[in-house]
């Protein structure tokens, strides 16, 4: 019980794709309203706080991503999760391949949903 009640005070977020862009500003946003932030994407987030930490993962690896994620969600419990994280690979029709669509699928699909399930008991608990 005593695990339960920390999770539900813990204001942790785990964040795809803090290190550029969108994902970046809400790494910020979310350090700006006091939480901690677990940043997971290709490169570290290109600041630094004491409450951030930086995991880098290549989302488009499905079997990597996971594992990170199940780590992760070991040791730091999340029930806030935000996917960030995105790609396009802009090619015409008749140059695209099964490769890309594997791995556009894993950054876009796969990967919010490994970051869900390896987090689902903190956010039942909570």
């Amino acid at each position: 019980m005593a695990e339960d009640k920390q999770i539900m005070q813990a204001r942790r977020v785990v964040l795809t794709g803090g290190s550029s862009g969108i994902g970046a500003q809400t790494c910020r946003a979310f350090l700006d309203a006091g939480y901690e932030v677990i940043n997971v994407s290709r490169r570290a987030a290109p600041f630094d706080d004491r409450r951030l930490r930086s995991v880098t993962v290549d989302l488009g690896d499905a079997r990597a991503t996971r594992e990170a994620f199940l780590r992760l969600a070991d040791e730091f419990p999340a029930t806030t999760l935000v996917h960030c994280a995105g790609a396009v690979r802009e090619r015409p029709v008749d140059e695209a391949t099964l490769e890309d669509l594997d791995a556009l699928t894993n950054l876009h699909v796969a990967a919010s949903l490994s970051l869900v399930q390896a987090n689902l008991s903190a956010m039942k608990a909570a």
